[in-house]
């Protein structure tokens, strides 16, 4: 019989260091197994830049969040300011309404206040027929015997003009109160406003005058280096027309030849001022170039004699190479032979040998029970 076995803070901890540490071994194993992985590695450089991109997004959402609320606040203030304004104004026409009643709608002013007023109820003594005293329970005073009617019509139409004139200033002035108020709301509004569209031009017109500015320093710039390069110009063109006057009257291009002798020996000549030579010069450089061209001809019959003798020994040489190369075919074909002979030989050897070995040598085979016991752990 099994009997019941207390658990105990020791055993809680013991198991959870066993599911901890074969949890890391399966984490391991995956890391471990996975060629690419363990290879190659992770892209860090990737993964800092969805970090930052998930950072950068979060920020944008923050600050989005941010506005937002602020928005809100501010709007929750506006009707709030709202409410209160509402909350003013009706507990201020509560206040006039209960003043009016209690000014003119008083409870002795009541047409059957004479019912239940407690000091004319038990007179009945009737002096006239305005009596205030009377009252409709008097019995004294009956149905066509009003000879104040007019009168007493005219009384209550005045009063009720009086009462409607009454609520209708009333009213105008609750009207005026309110629309004073939305004034007030809408001038500060528009204030607001109009001093956000007064910074808003300011930064422009101090943009345009920035840019007014650089416009005329780089107008003035231009024309400045426009200037200069007139003055420029016109001065390479004064130096080339000095120029060409130069070269037009020099010795060069009317060709003196008094410029050319040196004072150095009367044989020799200035090179740069030098036009041409006279006959007996002419005569003689004909004569050297026709020395040389004999000179010539000459030595190219030399060269093309050495040509023939080294392509005669080239042909010689070419000829015993082709020999030789003969000779090294026919050996390196008798080599071929013998070195497939041995090939035969071997691969005879070497397929009696594996056929030893798989059918007698090594006859059992490995099952799949042998492979499983590795690559088990990540040890």
């Amino acid at each position: 019989m099994l009997k019941d076995r207390f658990v105990t803070h020791a055993d809680l901890k013991e198991a959870a260091a066993i599911e901890r540490r074969r949890q890391y071994e399966e984490s391991r194993k995956k890391r471990i197994f996975n060629a690419k992985q363990r290879l190659y590695g992770q892209d860090h450089q990737a993964l800092e830049k969805q970090i930052h991109e998930k950072q950068e997004a979060k920020q944008s959402q923050n600050e989005q969040e941010r506005k937002w609320n602020a928005e809100f606040c501010r709007r929750n203030e506006v009707i709030n300011a709202k409410e209160r304004e509402k909350g003013l104004e009706k507990k201020r026409q509560l206040n006039d309404l209960h003043f009016y009643r209690c000014q003119y709608q008083k409870k002795e002013d009541s047409r059957d206040y004479d019912l239940i007023d407690p000091k004319t109820r038990n007179e009945v003594a009737r002096t006239a027929d305005n009596d205030a005293r009377l009252g409709i329970s008097s019995a004294q005073v009956f149905a066509g015997e009003d000879i104040l009617i007019h009168e007493r019509k005219r009384l209550q139409k005045q009063q009720l003009k009086a009462w409607l004139e009454q609520q209708m200033k009333e009213k105008r002035q609750a009207e005026a109160d309110r629309n004073e108020a939305d004034i007030i709301l809408q001038k500060t509004m528009n204030s607001r406003d109009q001093l956000a569209l007064e910074m808003a031009n300011m930064e422009r017109n101090n943009a345009q005058r920035m840019q007014y500015a650089v416009l005329n320093y780089n107008k003035k710039l231009a024309n400045e280096q426009n200037w200069k390069r007139q003055l420029a110009k016109k001065h390479e063109d004064e130096d080339n027309k000095a120029e060409i006057y130069n070269m037009i009257t020099s010795d060069i291009l009317t060709e003196n030849p008094d410029v050319a002798q040196s004072r150095m020996g009367l044989h020799r000549k200035i090179a740069f001022e030098y036009r041409g030579m006279n006959a007996e010069e002419l005569e003689h450089f004909k004569r050297e170039q026709c020395k040389q061209i004999e000179e010539r001809k000459k030595r190219e019959t030399e060269e093309k004699l050495k040509e023939q003798m080294w392509d005669q020994m080239d042909m010689n040489i070419t000829r015993a190479c082709m020999l030789k190369k003969s000779e090294q075919e026919e050996k390196n074909k008798k080599n071929t032979i013998i070195l497939n002979e041995e090939n035969v030989r071997l691969a005879q050897n070497q397929k009696s040998q594996n056929t030893y070995i798989d059918k007698v040598l090594y006859a059992n085979e490995c099952t799949e029970k042998f492979f499983d016991q590795f690559n088990t752990t990540s040890r």
